[in-house]
């Protein structure tokens, strides 16, 4: 089954390497996919390398920095891993209803960071006025309820955690 597995966050240098930022639990993943999927194209990797935090990878056919560039967004794979009944994948929780601990709908996840603390993007509806996506710790003491499968996710909306964005 094709998963979200990263996301293109620029580029490493001239021949057309590609820097992907992992959305998976382990970056070795990606030595086993066959080919990585970006804007609905399939592509060979050629050579996978780790630096920092980032995957980094040459495509068959892409050779150049110029090529490279006109790829973006988010990287998916087949990814057929067993999941216990508490596991779920990231790509899971993007686009998923956010909902408050009162059960009001608040907006959505639109993305997912674990580099330092494991953190949640969510584009909050436009009557919050916010500045910008609020960014809540994938914690106990934030997320109440992860149901992928109902497309929900309930989290202790703070003041101090809305002020963040506002």
């Amino acid at each position: 089954m094709q998963r979200i597995v990263g996301n293109i966050s620029g580029y490493h240098g001239v021949r057309g390497e590609i820097k992907i930022y992992p959305l998976v639990d382990d970056p070795e993943f990606f030595k086993k996919f066959k080919t990585l999927n970006i804007d609905s194209k399939s592509y060979t990797p050629v050579s996978i390398r780790f630096h920092k935090d980032f995957v980094l990878v040459c495509l068959k056919d892409i050779v150049s920095l110029d090529q490279a560039q006109k790829l973006s967004g988010y990287v998916s794979a087949d990814l057929d891993e067993e999941l216990l009944d508490n596991e779920f994948y990231i790509s899971d929780l993007i686009g998923i209803k956010v909902f408050d601990q009162n059960n009001n709908e608040i907006g959505m996840v639109s993305n997912y960071s674990k580099v330092g603390q494991k953190l949640l993007f969510i584009r909050l509806f436009d009557k919050f006025n916010a500045k910008g996506e609020l960014l809540v710790p994938f914690v106990e003491e934030y997320i109440i309820s992860v149901s992928p499968n109902e497309k929900k996710l309930q989290i202790n909306l703070t003041e101090e955690l809305l002020e963040l964005c506002l």
